[in-house]
């Protein structure tokens, strides 16, 4: 039953929580660079201002000023206006003032202005704060200690701002809602919620998805599923999954509650402007605990079993997302225990952050356990919902 899962589900929260940011800060203790780089700033000036006949004003990183906008020129010769939001994996993610927001390869970046103060990572966990300037491959970085010089090519990731804790978090909030009254009274309601912190060297990530609906005001559907995984990059591509957690319970699949934590590896297959696509798999314990059985067996099981996973997630337009997350867990066991589940969003931005989206859930179970009666739950269990979400 639904008492029965909640204080699990608050319980796990809550740990996620505490833990999450407490680990996170551990693993992210980086030296900040502020006076000394790679290069030597005196003859990479030096050299940029040999060149640049047409430039005007000292060759150096702008003054801190907020309220001015970043320019990149790209390889082409085109500038553009905005804000700079970060470089991840090669790629920058610009919120032009002409275009919205755009992708485009780093390396196709010929020059880069920007007054406001944000965050470079290097190589060797080296942080660069500041405002900065980049031409002819040579990155500059005034920290307000000194200015600091590197390759642009050595550049591993960058962050807007200056590294807050509020600036590392992002989530989407999904809500759907259907009720009709009258010969027949039904309530539907479907709920997506997730929440991501992110750095350049760690992901925590925490989602979750229910359904409820009554008809007479008796349930039909009542499902709630609690995914959490905390990722340490160990390359720019290939991530630690340590620990992973899934909450699960659906009464109507006979499943009072189903827990499954985890470890494993993942790996970033595809990093691109468009899509991106990763996998993982792990090792898993399986806590079941079912609603009712048929006499003579056991009401829990523990099992061990082994999780594989892939997300895929493709930006059609620059307002329409595509997102798809499959996970499936080889209870080995016990193969009938094996499970499914398939969800994917479609999201088409209707004004500023707020989405309309349109889900589809696939949970899949090879052999459902009998209730007391000796009634088989049905394998497959579909829902196709539709609802506004909002980005933060």
């Amino acid at each position: 039953m639904l008492h029965t899962t909640a204080p699990w589900l608050v319980a796990l929260i809550a740990v996620i929580g505490f833990a999450y940011p407490a680990a996170a800060q551990v693993l992210e203790e980086e030296e900040v660079v502020t006076t000394q780089g790679d290069l030597d700033v005196e003859e990479v000036t030096e050299q940029i201002e040999e060149t640049a006949e047409a430039e005007t004003g000292p060759w150096a990183p702008p003054a801190p000023s907020p309220e001015e906008m970043d320019w990149i020129m790209m390889s082409s010769g085109e500038w553009l206006k905005g804000d700079l939001q970060r470089v991840v994996d090669g790629t920058v993610y610009f919120d032009s003032d002409e275009f919205d927001d755009i992708e485009v390869d780093w390396a196709d970046v010929a020059e880069l202005r920007s007054p406001r103060k944000h965050t470079y990572r290097f190589p060797g966990r080296r942080l660069a704060i500041g405002t900065a300037v980049m031409k002819q491959g040579k990155l500059l970085v005034d920290t307000g200690q000194g200015v600091v010089a590197f390759e642009q090519s050595r550049l591993v990731s960058m962050m807007e701002g200056e590294p807050k804790e509020i600036n590392y978090w992002s989530g989407k909030v999904n809500i759907g809602l259907a009720a009709r009254s009258g010969n027949t009274d039904q309530l539907d309601l479907t709920s997506f919620a997730r929440l991501t912190r992110r750095t350049s060297l760690t992901r925590a990530n925490a989602e979750y998805n229910g359904a409820y609906s009554t008809v007479a005001s008796a349930q039909t559907t009542n499902s709630h599923r609690l995914n959490a995984a905390f990722d340490v990059y160990l390359t720019q591509r290939l991530f630690l999954i340590v620990p992973s957690f899934e909450v699960f319970a659906d009464p109507f699949q006979n499943l009072d509650l189903r827990i499954s934590p985890g470890a494993g590896l993942g790996y970033d297959v595809l990093v691109g402007k468009y899509v991106d696509w990763e996998v993982g798999v792990q090792g898993l314990y399986q806590y079941t605990s079912f609603e009712e059985v048929e006499p003579f067996r056991d009401l829990t099981a523990n099992d061990a079993a082994i999780g594989l996973s892939t997300t895929i997630e493709v930006d059609i337009t620059s307002d329409v997302d595509w997102d798809t997350s499959y996970k499936t867990q080889l209870v080995v066991t016990d193969f009938d225990k094996t499970s499914q589940n398939l969800l994917t969003m479609l999201s088409v931005e209707i004004l500023g952050p707020i989405d309309l989206d349109l889900t589809f859930n696939w949970d899949w179970i090879s052999s459902p356990e009998p209730n007391a009666d000796g009634n088989v739950p049905e394998k497959s269990d579909f829902r196709i919902s539709a609802g506004f979400g909002v980005d933060f």
